[in-house]
């Protein structure tokens, strides 16, 4: 799993996976997921706006944009592990470079920039974090 910090100050994304996971049906699972989320993000993220946007392969993912707040690796990386995900995809704005981070990341490849999803209201003049 990277080990790299996350960089304090800037703005990243990030993609979590939720799989099927709010699609009818599923609404517990999906909820537990986003409540597990919700304080990993508030203690990785000075300030963050997030999303759950559906996908055409009947998946779903959450969108999150933030300033990151604090040197969080072990925080997120602890996360990302007990969450049970094999990797999130990190997307750093201000380098314009991406990353899988997770403990089964090498099963996935390389960061891929056409299958990262941004987020609806990312040029919106309401986006400021």
């Amino acid at each position: 799993m990277a080990n790299n910090p996350l960089p304090v100050g800037e703005v990243v994304f990030l993609n979590i996976g939720l799989g099927p996971a709010l699609k009818p049906g599923n609404e517990v699972q999906g909820g537990r997921a986003l409540r597990f989320w919700g304080p990993v993000l508030r203690e990785v993220f000075e300030r963050h706006r997030g999303e759950v946007v559906e996908l055409p392969e009947d998946e779903a993912v959450l969108v999150i944009a933030g300033r990151v707040a604090e040197p969080v690796t072990t925080v997120l990386n602890d996360a990302i592990a007990q969450s049970g995900q094999d990797c999130i995809a990190i997307w750093y704005a201000e380098q314009g470079r991406g990353e899988l981070r997770g403990p089964r990341a090498d099963a996935w490849g390389t960061f891929d920039p056409k299958r990262f999803t941004v987020p609806s209201w990312i040029h919106s003049k309401e986006f400021v974090l």
